[in-house]
């Protein structure tokens, strides 16, 4: 019901993207969420000790800082932490695109290359001023479907926000609805979120 976007596209006809919106019943999404015994690694062993652990598998990360604090840094080690261990990881960016993201992660010595190469992580950029979120989230949740992934990281909320304005219905209804597709499929997620005015 109501409005939804499509696109014509040139030898497949008419796709039509179902409108995303927040679930209306979460507690079926997020029932079965958490498990309070399994903990998933940062990669970092200092945040691992402070953590118990690590994160709760299924749960939701929100890092928050100012431009260069390492929040994606903090990313890089969690997606590669996930290759080591045969965990798979989607690696969702609007910020940078995938060749900037794979120089980062080089230059502190993490093979994101080599990960996505064996099928260990899966890369997926789309650019912030052509964005379409209908469509957008309807790729995210194909690749969730599809790839399976056990971690994920998203770079970042606060470009979602200037894309959408952060204090409208889609930027929250987009939130809500990633936020309970990664709980249905047991995945756990960083959101990193650039705030200048923390300080």
């Amino acid at each position: 019901m109501g409005r939804h976007s499509f696109r014509i596209v040139d030898g497949h006809g008419l796709e039509v993207y179902r409108r995303v919106q927040a679930p209306r019943d979460p507690t079926r999404e997020f029932a079965a969420a958490f498990d309070p015994a399994t903990r998933v690694s940062s990669g970092i062993p200092s945040l691992d000790e402070m953590l118990s652990g690590g994160y709760f598998v299924g749960s939701t990360t929100l890092v928050v800082g100012v431009s260069g604090v390492g929040k994606s840094v903090m990313s890089l080690q969690y997606v590669a932490e996930g290759a080591r261990l045969g965990e798979r990881s989607l690696m969702l960016t609007l910020d940078e695109p995938p060749a900037q993201v794979l120089r980062n992660a080089a230059s502190i010595g993490i093979d994101l290359q080599g990960a996505i190469d064996r099928g260990a992580v899966q890369l997926y950029y789309d650019p912030p001023q052509e964005i379409e979120i209908d469509r957008h989230f309807h790729r995210i949740e194909c690749i969730v479907r599809e790839f399976k992934p056990r971690r994920a990281v998203i770079d970042s909320l606060s470009t979602y926000g200037s894309s959408l304005g952060a204090a409208g219905r889609a930027f929250r209804d987009f939130f809500h609805a990633i936020v309970a597709l990664m709980k249905e499929h047991q995945v756990t997620v960083i959101y990193n979120h650039e705030n200048p005015e923390l300080f």
